[in-house]
């Protein structure tokens, strides 16, 4: 077990019990994790949920007013399966995002908490020189920060918040308890969300993108913006890149829509295994191809299933050939990529 020392005071790592220990702690630090003066923390109680149709959690949110930025905060104990609980809660939040109606209660909620208390209307006012209530519906209907606040950071969880494709801190929370004194006494250790934000653009993330890459970027974005309402997940920023995935809220298995060939050739709508072990990656898929039969009755298309794919990877996919990025082939990507969604997340959701 380990133990830290403070001019010889002796204090041992202590595990919480239960995670609304250590929510109250992060919550009597949270300015010292995100910032000491111009933010305010919100809980995300059941009647704040209730108010925003938000259907599960975050535990909180903090409003960063000086950025300005909002953070969706998830405050976990490490134990096993919390990572696939973590990514779960989290897409489900930025699928409530997407609606206009609940950013606005969300804004109302948080904006009658802040006129409610004079401390925080001081901070608010310090940075907020319009109208407040405009304010906050302006900075909610941006994409948050996510924030996992965790006591011990593992692999796996690093693994699976790699996996949200959008912009999110894990911070490990190590509480220690003060060894021989009665009642108790802890010491905290952690690095503040200032000392692990991104750092600035290297000039090679700054270089300009080929007309290939634009080409890329306009394509994938003529789909995203063709397919968020219609699928229940959260989609990340299209890029410049010949692929582009979607979160099914498992760690490494996701759908893609991806060009096949140089030059392109055909164009696939696919689920992805990419595990790091060869064996459970074979098994998902064998599992998903039981419903072979109903996925291709539904799509309308062929199915092809890839047991060795890569080094230690698996797939399914439909393809189309056609390499060129026309009106059609975007039309036939949404159609494909919304049934493969519709008949595949069920399953999915069954074998978390």
């Amino acid at each position: 077990m380990s133990m830290l020392i403070i001019d010889g005071v002796k204090y041992n790592l202590w595990i919480p019990r239960e995670e609304k220990q250590l929510e109250k702690m992060v919550k009597e630090h949270f300015k010292e994790i995100f910032g000491e003066v111009y933010t305010l923390y919100f809980d995300i109680k059941p009647e704040l949920r209730s108010q925003a149709g938000i259907g599960s959690k975050p535990d909180g949110v903090v409003v960063d007013f000086e950025k300005p930025c909002f953070y969706v905060i998830e405050i976990e104990r490490a134990e096993h399966g919390v990572h696939e609980h973590i990514v779960t809660q989290i897409s489900r939040f930025n699928s409530a995002l997407k609606s206009l109606e609940t950013r606005m209660k969300i804004a109302d909620v948080i904006y009658n908490e802040i006129v409610s208390n004079p401390v925080s209307q001081s901070v608010v006012k310090t940075k907020v020189k319009g109208e407040m209530f405009r304010f906050l519906t302006d900075l909610f209907s941006r994409k948050p920060v996510i924030v996992i606040i965790i006591d011990k950071a593992t692999e796996e969880l690093k693994e699976a918040i790699g996996e949200l494709r959008q912009e999110s801190r894990i911070i490990e929370f190590k509480t220690f308890e003060r060894v021989g004194l009665e009642g108790k006494a802890y010491a905290h250790l952690f690095e503040p969300l200032s000392s692990i934000e991104k750092p600035p653009e290297t000039e090679r993330e700054k270089r300009t993108l080929t007309r290939t890459e634009k080409e890329y970027v306009e394509f994938y974005r003529d789909l995203v913006l063709a397919i968020r309402d219609k699928v229940p997940t959260t989609l990340s920023e299209y890029n410049p890149k010949s692929y582009y995935q979607i979160s099914t809220g498992i760690s490494s298995v996701h759908y893609e829509w991806v060009f096949h060939g140089r030059p392109r050739r055909s164009f696939g709508v696919e689920l992805h295994f990419e595990k790091g072990n060869k064996e459970t990656n074979r098994n998902l898929l064998k599992e998903i191809e039981k419903y072979k039969d109903e996925i291709e009755k539904e799509t309308g298309e062929k199915v092809i299933f890839q047991e060795n794919w890569g080094k230690a990877w698996a797939r399914l996919y439909i393809e189309r050939d056609e390499g060129r990025m026309t009106n059609e082939l975007k039309r036939w990507a949404v159609e494909k990529m919304v049934l493969l969604i519709k008949v595949l997340q069920p399953k999915l959701n069954m074998m978390k």
